[in-house]
Formats: structure tokens, sequence, C-alpha cells
């Protein structure tokens, strides 16, 4: 059988590393790819059997890249500290392994905002390119965040969704997209073109709206419009070619006048 190595990415991760790596028993080895965590994220990794490697942080797509070259694997499985790998995810992750004719896979996620589980406004399939042949793959470095993988060779999807446990508050919701907002406008603004991104870096509304509606129980309106406007301009570049695309309000700033 193909030799499996899962890769989880981490900077001061403690909290929720001991469950991911619990859920990655299923991959010949593990990797803890550290940017030199403060906290007990590196004990805990050794702890559990992982082996670590430190290497200081840049971008995310230098980081993946580096990760890439770490590992002497026929396959590499990412996963983030955060997110967990079901018992049928990962049976299924072994059998995609024994497929020669495919470079990457695609995983789709379950994210839960606010420990709901969201499954309107973009954020499912939420198609995330995991699963790789380490010789097949590397990520473009001129993207700051959301970074682009390219695949030389096929590409396929799997059918089991990977567990995301995304923002559990709502200042951790829009901390978090004004961080990815911001790189995203100064990599627009590097590359001489319009700032898709700005709406949400300069606008605090569209995701504290969304966090609130989702935190309420609304699956649709509000939530699905503000989610759009506020996830829209960083998610459509890494949607694979058999996801639909997502429809982004041209105007945001205007829409959300109309609706204070």
């Amino acid at each position: 059988m193909p030799l499996l190595t899962a890769i989880v990415l981490t900077l001061n991760e403690a909290a929720h590393l001991p469950d991911c790596l619990a859920s990655l028993a299923f991959a010949d080895a593990v990797l803890v790819f550290d940017s030199f965590s403060s906290d007990r994220t590196t004990e805990i990794a050794g702890a559990a059997g992982a082996r670590v490697v430190q290497h200081a942080f840049t971008d995310y797509a230098a980081q993946r890249n580096a990760a890439l070259d770490a590992v002497q694997s026929d396959w590499v499985f990412f996963v983030d500290a955060d997110e967990r790998v079901p018992a049928q995810l990962a049976q299924e992750v072994r059998s995609a392994t024994m497929q020669p004719d495919v470079a990457a896979w695609w995983v789709p996620r379950h994210n839960y905002i606010l420990g709901r589980l969201t499954l309107h406004a973009g954020w499912f399939p939420d198609y995330q390119l995991r699963l790789l042949r380490p010789d097949c793959v590397r990520y473009d470095s001129s993207r700051p965040v959301h970074e682009l993988a390219l695949v030389t060779g096929a590409s396929a999807q799997l059918a089991q969704p990977l567990i995301h446990l995304n923002y559990a508050t709502i200042r951790e919701f829009v901390s978090k997209q004004r961080v990815y907002a911001g790189a995203c406008s100064s990599w627009h603004v590097a590359g001489g073109k319009a700032r898709a991104c700005a709406s949400t870096a300069d606008h605090g509304t569209a995701p504290v709206l969304l966090a609130l509606c989702n935190a309420c129980g609304l699956a649709h309106g509000l939530a699905r419009g503000a989610a759009r406007i506020a996830n829209g301009p960083q998610r459509m570049a890494q949607l694979p070619q058999f996801a639909p695309p997502l429809r982004v309000a041209s105007r945001p700033r205007q829409l959300f006048i109309m609706i204070k």
C-alpha cells in the first residue's frame, strides 16, 4: 500500500492539536510542521508520536511547499489543527491513494461556525485540495492566503467531508476575516489589480452580521448574503473547476447601507 503522511501546520495550536492528531491514526506517519510555537504544541505532538519540524513562517504557500519537501512518502494529506478526520473519510482517503491516475484530491468540508454546522452561504461543499502526491503539487508563492495549488496531473473529488471547527466566537470570526481580507487586498494592489477584497477589510459589518445570523440559526436570507460578501472574493479563487461559482455582490458597501 502507498505510504501516506499526514501534515499539520501549526503555530500555538495546543488547544486543538490533541483531537486533531487522534483523528490521524490511519496515516502511516504524521508530521507537525511548526512555526516556533510558544505553547505546548510541540510537546503534545511529540507525545503523540508525531515527527516535529520547525520552520519560520513567511506565508502559507511557502510553508506548505517546505512541508512537502520535508517528507518522503507517496501521498500527503494536509489537515489543519482545527480540523478532524472522521472514520469514513479516513477510509476513503486510504482507498484514494490506491488510484494511480489521480495526482490530487479535493476534500469537502463541514464547517462549524459558533458551534453550528453551516451548509449555506458557500460554506459547503467548500472543497479543499488536501490529498496529493508531493511530487505533483506546488503552491503558488505569489498568493499570501488561501494559497493556490499548482497540480501536475489529474485531480478528483472525495465524497466524505472533513470536519472544520471554525470560528468559535464572533471576535475570532471578525479578526480572521480582517487578516485574510487585508492580505488579499495587498496581493491585489501589488499585482496592479482592483481591491476585490477591500470591502471586508475596511467595512466590519459583513463578518459581524454573518456571525450574528449564524448564532441565531438563520440558514438563509441575511446570513447567506453577508457570507457571500464577506468571503466570496477570497473563496472563489480556490474553487475547483467542478464546483459551481458563488454569486458575489458587486457593490457590497451600498447593500449594507441599505440594510443597516
